[in-house]
């Protein structure tokens, strides 16, 4: 892990969260943001986020974004198959 200049740790995507919060808790927000949203933290840290971020504009911004965001990627990562491309796996499969 690193920390770069906003303070903010980065984590590899197979590492958990450390179990503990620290004394900042839009700090704890923002630096388990990812997997509070893939739904991977504990049930007591995933209300003690959400308790946060309902309470800190500057949190519940951060929250928006980063769902937005996540909206934003997942609709344009959608691939679109040709439909001669369709078409022609259709007569493979038929065949």
């Amino acid at each position: 892990m690193s920390n770069d200049q906003t303070g903010t740790e980065e984590h590899d995507e197979e590492q958990a969260p450390v179990a503990g919060l620290t004394d900042d808790p839009c700090f704890d927000a923002v630096n388990m943001l990812n997997y509070y949203l893939d739904q991977e933290l504990t049930e007591t840290l995933r209300l003690t986020i959400t308790r946060h971020i309902e309470s800190c504009h500057g949190c519940l911004k951060t929250y928006e974004f980063h769902t937005e965001l996540r909206t934003v990627v997942r609709r344009r990562s959608v691939t679109r198959v040709p439909a001669e491309l369709r078409e022609r796996i259709a007569r493979e499969l038929g065949q």
